[in-house]
């Protein structure tokens, strides 16, 4: 069984490539209770490390700002033959730096809706400041798979 694990395994370049395709996240948090509390999220990659937006007062952000332990899935597929994933497990942390929290929501801005100009992504992230914070998650471990190997 490790060998067949061994060989759908992502290298690190294609895992990344891959959580670049990607669309949405599967993101999941710890409750106060312990219970896990699971959302999808629109995200960007910066240097190696997954980056999203949130409400400060959403259930996600009043969850990572209690206990920063996360957990991400990346996937796509159809067929068993077609299933491709990215697990990742980290901590989330708050961007404290003003001008480093809008740049990073001016690029999230940009991946989604690329056809507005990026001049009104970074207006749209200074007017949510207070409002939206910005969190980064560096990778601690990340499990990956791709059947199409197989």
């Amino acid at each position: 069984m490790a060998d067949k694990r061994n060989s759908i395994r992502m290298s690190d370049a294609e895992a990344w490539a891959f959580i670049g395709e990607c669309r949405n996240l599967q993101f999941a948090t710890l409750n106060k209770d312990g219970s896990p509390h699971q959302t999808t999220l629109w995200f960007a990659i910066d240097d190696e490390a997954i980056f999203f937006d949130s409400y400060v007062k959403a259930q996600k952000a009043v969850n990572v700002l209690r206990d920063p332990r996360v957990s991400l899935l990346f996937e796509k597929g159809i067929e068993y033959g077609e299933l491709r994933g990215v697990a990742v497990s980290g901590k989330a942390e708050l961007v404290k730096d003003s001008a480093q929290s809008v740049a990073l929501k001016t690029t999230l801005g940009m991946r989604y809706d690329p056809d507005t100009p990026e001049a009104a992504h970074r207006e749209a992230g200074k007017k949510t400041e207070g409002k939206r914070v910005v969190f980064r998650v560096v990778p601690e471990k990340m499990i990956s798979w791709d059947h199409r190997k197989m």
